[in-house]
């Protein structure tokens, strides 16, 4: 997720998608259908943490997100913290729903967005579960196979419902197979504006 505070600009991820392409030659940020994706093998971390799979990214000065179709979304520090009970919602690209593509050559992504509940909250993450049977998938991609493993979620911004806004909340860093899968989140709130975490606050690693 593409992030922007009044100090700084940085992509916000699970720590083990940095790992798994740590040292390779190319990790690339996706972009929108048609666009093409970004080499960022050479952006800089700065910072991560290991207790929660969280990890930030430095995007260059010169970057602009508008030319791969993303925009940044304006983060208002402190983030909200979700409790146990919140709806919350979450978009990612799932790797059952990518399509590898020869012409034009590349991978075709298709967003998946779920909406659920927070069934439980540590001091450290929360956990997001279809206990309720109230779980809401949405697929904006026709012609797709139902919904399976959710390898390739990791990283995706959660949201929680503040009134009649959502708010960032968490980071995806863990799910289980199929629709009714279980989502393990690591709270977003030990974030500082200038893209660092606040690791006075963390809790010790699991």
């Amino acid at each position: 997720m593409l992030l922007r505070t009044d100090t700084a600009r940085f992509l916000l991820t699970a720590r083990h998608v940095v790992e798994g392409y740590r040292g390779k030659l190319v990790a690339a940020l996706g972009a929108p259908n048609g666009q093409n994706p970004t080499d960022i093998t050479h952006w800089r971390i700065i910072d991560e943490s290991r207790a929660l799979d969280v990890a930030t990214i430095e995007v260059p000065r010169g970057f602009d997100e508008r030319s791969i179709g993303k925009v940044s979304l304006r983060a208002t520090i402190p983030l909200a913290r979700a409790q146990q009970g919140d709806s919350v919602t979450f978009f990612g690209f799932p790797g059952l729903h990518r399509r590898h593509e020869t012409e034009p050559r590349g991978v075709r992504l298709a967003l998946d967005g779920f909406s659920d509940f927070v069934v439980s909250a540590s001091e450290r993450g929360f956990v997001i579960a279809d206990e309720r049977g109230e779980r809401q998938v949405f697929e904006y991609v026709e012609g797709l196979p139902p919904l399976g493993p959710t390898g390739g979620v990791s990283g995706a911004g959660v949201f929680v419902r503040r009134g009649d806004a959502l708010a960032l909340c968490g980071v995806v860093y863990e799910g289980s197979p199929g629709t009714d899968a279980w989502f393990w989140a690591a709270h977003a709130d030990f974030l500082r504006a200038d893209g660092t975490l606040d690791h006075t606050r963390i809790p010790p690693g699991r």
